[in-house]
């Protein structure tokens, strides 16, 4: 019971350790990124209107993909 016990502590600290571990993109993947969103954006046909929203989730799920930080907004 007692290894039991040190197994799950030992993995919630991991995990735990695995979110707090989370940096900020370097500028320059972001930079990228927004450059191929915006590719995906003119293949999708996004209307103008939504196009900040559209961009703003596109590399925010590619940065979250690759285990950075969101950002708050897109800096043209």
């Amino acid at each position: 019971m007692k290894t039991k016990l040190t197994l799950i502590a030992l993995l919630l600290s991991i995990s735990g350790y695995a979110v707090s571990s989370e940096q900020a993109a370097p500028a320059e993947l972001i930079s990228e990124t927004l450059e191929t969103c915006k590719q995906y954006a003119i293949e999708d046909g996004v209307p103008q209107d939504d196009l900040n929203n559209y961009l703003l989730d596109c590399v925010n799920e590619e940065l979250e993909a690759n285990g950075y930080l969101r950002i708050e907004s897109i800096d043209d």
